[in-house]
């Protein structure tokens, strides 16, 4: 559910690469029960393709763009576009200020 393991967290904490938190020594749990119970209630998504993969680096490139973001970031991003080499997996992300840098932002993935 987006959050790392219990006994990474716990590691964390007596590592001291977090501080301000007091662990209970009889609350050590190795699993999160929310995360069991949600992976023995669904099933899994079958990865289908629908087309042959690509076979060299550049022959066909995936591409999303998302946002608007509810706040926009420090430079006033409130967009991102993504750019993933279907052989590969190589994946490039740019962010950007308004949905129209979109083709800015090919161009430069292309160079």
């Amino acid at each position: 559910m987006g959050h790392i393991a219990p006994t990474s967290a716990h590691k964390l904490v007596e590592d001291r690469l977090v501080t301000r938190i007091a662990l209970n020594p009889e609350l050590h749990k190795e699993h999160c029960d929310t995360c069991i119970y949600v992976c023995a209630t669904h099933q899994p998504v079958l990865k289908v393709r629908v087309s042959e993969q690509a076979s060299h680096f550049g022959d066909k490139i995936h591409t999303d763009i998302w946002g608007p973001a509810p706040m926009s970031m420090r430079r006033g991003h409130r967009f991102f576009i993504t750019f993933m080499d279907d052989t590969t997996h190589h994946t490039i992300t740019f962010l950007l200020t308004h949905k129209g840098d979109a083709l800015n932002a090919y161009h430069s993935f292309e160079a």
